[in-house]
């Protein structure tokens, strides 16, 4: 049994009524709710403190599935003591669930965290070779790096039935819009972006705020539209810049050379990407030094076409810097984009050396089999068909 919230399993929705069973479960009263607890290995609670912790979650179905699993582990009393101030604290039982869930994925292991973040982003069932490939993008920092199928399969078998993938908001939000930009869903990455950035700002955490800035002006550009990016990409360095945020503020400087270079303004680009550089290189920013040399190649190579090729050179040279660093760092959406800023060097140069070749033959191998074009969108349809049914239910 997994319980979860708010939306039907896409996956087993072909099969309910068969071999599976989906089941809407209302919020527990106290006492169903204690002794789902004792069910799921927390009996040595007394009755009385479960049933408190099913009222500190409002009979909530998944923080109290979350809660059975904790128990299960005999959380230590310091610890439960703790999550119960900070669920005393909170006053909206959304609220209450995201302490629960919070406190859960911080008892995690690292990787086990980032497993479970390469596994939301799936819609439809993979293997875990998929998982794996997911994984190795950039935003994970190598942390799956050696794991093998085997691995993945047990960790999953044992934490992903207390995760809740609805829950995308905040960073986890802004990895799978990246990842799902990245995989060529722009139209999803855009909405769930904007949706992050409305809860971000109800909420008044404007570094994620910013974060979804930035990925809003990388979606703007993409598409063309240099005035909306830039109005996203500026407001995002000025947040990342006023709070220090180094490991920020690099990569935002990357996208500004970009948006500087297509919008033609070549001295500000190669401003940006010097100074993204300088701050990335001595402080071991990998993907934004490799975004930022990049970014410098494709700007020579724009400069080559306008009558200065011998900055074909040093274009090459940035875009070899950027795609060994990317290599030897195990950052292979690094090492497309150094890849492709080899191939707009073969563009200006009026030659083919065989780097767009590279370039869909690596993008081929990042996207896995069996992604949902649009998983917002399957789960809206599956949120409607519960509608429908529910009314149909009333209505007999």
């Amino acid at each position: 049994m997994l319980l979860t919230s708010r939306f039907p399993f896409a996956d087993l929705e072909g099969f309910d009524g068969g071999t599976a069973r989906m089941l809407e479960v209302p919020a527990f009263i106290p006492p169903e709710g204690a002794a789902l607890l004792a069910a799921g290995g927390g009996d040595w609670l007394p009755e009385d403190q479960r049933q408190d912790l099913v009222r500190a979650v409002d009979g909530h179905a998944l923080a109290t599935g979350v809660l059975a699993g904790l128990l299960a582990d005999h959380l230590p009393a310091g610890d439960l003591a703790a999550l119960r101030a900070e669920l005393g604290e909170a006053t909206l039982t959304d609220a209450r669930v995201s302490k629960v869930l919070e406190f859960y994925a911080d008892r995690l292991a690292e990787a086990d965290r980032y497993l479970l973040a390469a596994v939301s982003l799936f819609a439809r069932p993979v293997d875990a070779g998929a998982v794996l490939a997911v994984a190795r993008h950039e935003a994970f920092g190598s942390r799956l790096a050696g794991w093998t199928p085997a691995m993945v399969q047990a960790a999953v078998r044992i934490q992903v039935r207390n995760y809740d993938s609805a829950h995308l908001y905040s960073l986890p939000g802004i990895w799978w819009a990246d990842f799902l930009a990245l995989t060529g869903r722009q139209d999803p990455a855009r909405v769930l972006t904007l949706r992050n950035i409305a809860i971000s700002r109800k909420n008044r955490w404007n570094e994620d705020v910013a974060r979804s800035d930035r990925a809003m002006g990388c979606l703007a550009l993409a598409a063309g539209d240099t005035a909306a990016a830039g109005g996203h990409l500026v407001a995002a360095a000025a947040v990342f810049r006023d709070g220090d945020y180094l490991t920020e503020i690099a990569p935002a400087l990357a996208d500004l050379a970009e948006h500087a270079r297509v919008s033609g303004d070549l001295d500000v680009a190669e401003r940006h990407a010097t100074e993204a550089i300088a701050i990335a290189a001595p402080r071991g920013l990998v993907p934004a030094h490799c975004a930022a040399l990049a970014a410098r190649a494709r700007i020579r190579a724009t400069r080559a076409t306008t009558g200065y090729p011998d900055l074909l050179y040093s274009g090459r040279d940035a875009a070899d810097a950027a795609a060994r660093l990317a290599a030897r760092h195990q950052l292979p959406w690094c090492e497309l984009d150094a890849l492709r800023a080899h191939a707009l060097l073969d563009q200006a140069e009026g030659i083919d050396r065989g780097w767009a070749a590279r370039v869909d033959a690596l993008y081929a191998r990042l996207v896995p089999y069996g992604l949902d074009p649009d998983p917002l969108a399957t789960v809206e349809r599956s949120v409607g068909k519960k509608g429908r049914r529910g009314r149909r239910g009333s209505e007999d």
